[in-house]
Parts: C-alpha cells; structure tokens; sequence
C-alpha cells in the first residue's frame, strides 16, 4: 500500500517492521511509483555504517526497533560482556573462582 502525502509504504507482510527491511512487494510499489531511492525512513540504523558507533539506549532502540529485535541485541550486550569477564577471569587464579561465584549468584 502507498500512501500519496508521506510517501509512505507499507505491507501486510510486515516485514519491515519484523526484520528491518523492506520486502519485495514495497520495493515493487515503489519501482511501480518510478521511486528509484529509498528513503532513510525504511533504513534501520543497524544496516548503516555507523551502527557499531555505540551503543544504542533502551528508549531510543525502542522506537526504531521491535522487542524481539530489542531482546536480540540486549543477549548480544550479555553475550558480549559475560566474555570479557571470562577472557580475564581465565588469566588469573584468584579471579576466576570469584568470577564464577558471581555468575552463579546473578544466575
């Protein structure tokens, strides 16, 4: 569906909304429309070079993302993090036993 006064585009595949991209069926509408560039508005902050820039707050990833998309890139913070902690954790005697103490106790 286009809608004429925003230029927008939308579909009920919802892909855009679901995995940050537009689908084939809104690339269609908008080749039908002789639209040949895709405005920023359907390009996720993710897909552009500066997405590893920093790290993106709670509330300003909300509004550009799903919460499935949320969780995803809250696990990979986690993910990213517990590592960091297990590469040191690993070089050190002492600080590997505490290191598992503490994630036994968040766990």
């Amino acid at each position: 569906m286009f809608i004429i006064p925003s230029d927008a585009v939308t579909c009920k595949c919802m892909k855009l909304e679901n995995v940050g991209f537009l689908c084939s069926h809104a690339l269609k509408v908008l080749d039908n429309r002789n639209i040949k560039v895709v405005s920023s508005q359907y390009i996720s902050r993710r897909w552009t070079k500066n997405a590893r820039a920093g790290k993106l707050e709670s509330s300003e990833f909300i509004g550009q993302e799903n919460l499935i998309m949320l969780a995803a890139r809250r696990y990979k913070d986690m993910c990213h993090s517990i590592l960091e902690i297990a590469a040191m954790a690993a070089e050190s005697e002492e600080a590997f036993p505490f290191a598992l103490e503490q994630l036994a106790e968040v766990i």
